[in-house]
């Protein structure tokens, strides 16, 4: 995922629409899936990261509080 979109994954109906990882997709999309990840994520107050090297591939990495 290009550095310059990274933050922008997470907007519903957003696609990457350049580089090798448009080129690999096989599967179409609405581009909801990480929006309603983040959403829920949110909503119990975790946190999503994304780690992207253009051209290598991307971690995403999610945490939740622990609960007491």
């Amino acid at each position: 995922i290009p550095t310059e979109e990274q933050e922008k994954i997470f907007d519903p109906f957003y696609q990457v629409q350049e580089g090798e990882q448009a080129k690999r997709r096989r599967f179409g999309g609405t581009g909801l899936g990480l929006h309603i990840c983040k959403q829920i994520i949110d909503a119990h107050k975790g946190e999503i990261t994304v780690d992207s090297t253009p051209g290598e591939g991307t971690t995403v990495t999610i945490r939740f509080p622990k609960r007491t």
